[in-house]
């Protein structure tokens, strides 16, 4: 069996964030709201999708934050009513 070496592509990200801005801006409130291939996602769910991965990876990578717990345990009620 052969190793493959790793493909870097790290230096292609920015353009490929540009490029998505650059589409997304040109949308129209229509097109926003256009079906996907995903029968329960739009266009702007999609959109909404790759923007919180990359806030995510940057809370993380940048600042170290990896989030807030879930205070969940089995058996315990919600206060929430």
């Amino acid at each position: 069996m052969t190793i493959q070496q790793p493909v870097h592509v790290a230096h292609l990200l920015p353009m490929l964030d540009a490029k998505l801005s650059e589409l997304l801006r040109s949308l129209t409130p229509e097109e926003w709201q256009a079906q996907t291939v995903a029968k329960l996602w739009k266009v702007k769910d999609v959109a909404a999708h790759l923007l919180d991965s990359n806030i995510r990876i940057l809370s993380i990578l940048r600042d170290g934050y990896f989030g807030e717990q879930a205070d969940i345990h089995p058996g315990k009620t919600s206060s929430i009513s």
